[in-house]
């Protein structure tokens, strides 16, 4: 893939696999050009980029033991109300 036949929806569709560094090298390198000549392919990728990011921080926090069952006593009174 070249950097000028690289068009918006190929940006879209390969973010993912650019994030998760899947790219070949030349394809990468295609794709990072194009964000540097196209503002909302930019910004796009940087907002998936965060949500990847949080997703996977959410992913690894630890639910303190007993959490699951002290919500589940609290949401029933709160519906017995």
């Amino acid at each position: 893939m070249r950097a000028r036949d690289v068009s918006c929806e190929v940006i879209f569709d390969l973010v993912g696999a650019w994030y998760d560094a899947e790219l070949t090298d030349s394809d990468q390198n295609a794709f990072e050009q194009h964000l540097l000549f196209c503002p909302p392919c930019l910004a796009y990728s940087d907002r998936v980029r965060r949500s990847l990011a949080a997703l996977t921080a959410a992913a690894t926090v630890v639910v303190p033991a007993g959490l699951a069952d002290r919500l589940a006593a609290v949401v029933e009174r709160v519906r017995d109300t």
